[in-house]
């Protein structure tokens, strides 16, 4: 007998390398070292437009800025929209596909997607909040040279209600924090009313902040008035978007919740907008006293 012959009788050895066999249906591996075949799993269609949609969103929102307040908008309709959208499709659970480890993961391979994800968008808001406040400083520092007149502190913005503000957002932050500790012991009573709390906080925030802003517009202060007055309202009108896309998820999370939908090996969604609420948070850090106290 050939000795080609005596290895195939003898079947394989452990220890022996053998190569893996490639499925037939056109399958990859997967981050464990096998295959997982395409379309084994029905969760339905795996496109979604929704990103595509966002990003329409924001880029009309950004061009609104500049171009009228149609455009703007629209931008801010497509946008919610798409948040909507993507929302609701993902309880659907028409996107739980296996993800597919392709090439080198170092030194990501401890971080979940998501995870990274966030951080990335984090350090991105960072390249978006950080020249506005160097226009700030900027601006503050050359007006003695331009004997531009900053307001005192009071003068323009209430401390009492940056304050109040300031405490209603700080404690959305614990209770957000909370959540997630709930949601990875599995406690689902205390994650839905740590989250129910963070939205009612949150919202209270906006409501405060849109009082504020109609009262210096019933007192004549609009964008336009002043270096002093377009810097407020630009900064903490990018601030007040991020809340309100922060309300829109939440709306989500609540709602999965209630669902059942996270448990402590699944929770992933309500991590990811920890992080995202933390820097929330950390905006505000700097814009309540660079406008409400100094």
């Amino acid at each position: 007998m050939s000795l080609e012959r005596q290895l195939a009788a003898s079947g394989p050895k452990t220890g022996m390398l053998t190569k893996p066999t490639l499925p037939t249906n056109g399958g990859l591996p997967t981050n464990g070292g096998t295959y997982q075949a395409h379309g084994s799993e029905h969760h339905g269609p795996h496109l979604s437009p929704w990103p595509l949609v966002l990003s329409a969103g924001v880029t009309m929102t950004l061009l609104g800025l500049f171009f009228g307040a149609g455009i703007l908008i629209l931008g801010l309709v497509t946008f919610i929209a798409s948040l909507v959208g993507w929302g609701w499709e993902d309880l659907k659970e028409r996107f739980h596909v296996t993800i597919e480890a392709l090439g080198e993961t170092w030194p990501f391979q401890r971080i979940e997607n998501h995870t990274l994800a966030i951080w990335t968008f984090v350090f991105g808001e960072i390249g978006l909040f950080g020249p506005l406040f160097m226009a700030y400083f900027f601006v503050r520092a050359n007006s003695a040279i331009t004997g531009f007149l900053w307001p005192l502190p009071g003068q323009l913005h209430s401390i009492t209600i940056g304050a109040v503000n300031t405490v209603l957002l700080f404690t959305s932050g614990l209770t957000m924090s909370l959540a997630l500790i709930a949601a990875r012991r599995g406690e689902q009573q205390a994650l839905k009313y740590s989250l129910l709390a963070t939205f009612i906080l949150a919202f209270l925030f906006m409501v405060i902040k849109g009082f504020e802003w109609s009262e210096l517009f019933a007192e004549g202060i609009t964008f336009g008035t002043d270096i002093a007055a377009s810097l407020y309202f630009v900064i903490t009108g990018v601030h007040g978007a991020h809340i309100i896309a922060g309300l829109i998820a939440l709306v989500y999370l609540i709602t999965k919740a209630f669902k059942g939908g996270f448990t402590p090996q699944k929770h992933v969604g309500v991590e990811v907008f920890a992080i995202y609420w933390g820097m929330v948070d950390a905006m505000w850090m700097f814009i309540f006293p660079l406008f409400y106290l100094v």
